[in-house]
């Protein structure tokens, strides 16, 4: 595939359909992230893997609460260079506290079956962000 380096995603959050700030996120309403376009995502000319998009969000601990689709994995097909945002469901993050989404254009320089197997060559470039959901934090978790 295309070996450029790829920009760092550009992140914007919504609620209610307006942008919300990273220190203002209602942890009871959908939160939307969407991000600047994979320009230099391209489809597997192997049939493989296309470009891959990642959306993992982590508690103060480190832990995924939320998650886009892995490639091989599950029964829902992995995001590619062609998606453009992911929700995180209302009620998947709690008031009051501190968490960190991240999203990754992966960019795959090399894909091939051996053996019913995939083998990949991949780089990435990715975008952390740390967001803080309003209201009272009832427990002395993630402050």
């Amino acid at each position: 595939g295309n070996t450029d380096i790829a920009p760092a995603p550009k992140l914007t959050l919504y609620q209610n359909n307006q942008i919300v700030s990273p220190n203002a996120v209602n942890a009871d309403l959908d939160l939307l992230i969407k991000w600047s376009p994979f320009t230099i995502g391209e489809a597997d000319a192997n049939g493989i893997l296309d470009d891959v998009i990642t959306v993992v969000t982590e508690d103060c601990h480190g832990k995924t609460i939320n998650r886009t689709p892995l490639p091989f994995y599950g029964d829902k097909p992995a995001f590619t260079f062609r998606d453009t945002q992911h929700t995180v469901p209302a009620g998947t993050l709690k008031s009051g506290r501190r968490y960190r989404p991240r999203v990754e254009h992966i960019n795959i320089v090399y894909s091939n079956d051996y053996m019913d197997m995939p083998e990949l060559a991949s780089y990435g470039s990715v975008t952390k962000l740390y967001i803080h959901t309003t209201g009272e934090n009832v427990s002395d978790e993630c402050p």
